[in-house]
């Protein structure tokens, strides 16, 4: 049972991994988008696209022995809300920078 649960913790981890890796190439607006390094950003490819929202819910703990869990959960949160995706989204920012330009 304990390997089973190790074994799911590790997959679980590198689906947060890759999805950090296609965030963070989608952040820096790459020419390639790793979506094909595991299953979970296979199936998230399409909610990527130019019309698409994303929104990520980040469970958290307010008791101190998750602390550094909490702070690696919060930080992968604040680079995800960082992602512009597609062009839509990328003239949004420039709107959003013209006004408060004015």
């Amino acid at each position: 049972s304990g390997g089973l649960v190790a074994e799911e913790s590790r997959h679980i981890n590198l689906s947060l991994s890759s999805l950090g890796s296609v965030i963070h190439a989608l952040r820096h607006r790459a020419n390639h988008l790793p979506y094909r390094a595991c299953l979970l950003t296979r199936l998230l490819e399409p909610f990527f696209g130019s019309s698409s929202r994303v929104l990520l819910c980040v469970c958290i703990s307010p008791e101190s022995r998750f602390a550094q869990e909490t702070l690696c959960s919060l930080n992968f949160a604040d680079r995800a809300s960082r992602a512009v995706l597609g062009a839509d989204s990328a003239s949004e920012v420039h709107r959003g920078q013209a006004l408060s330009a004015v």
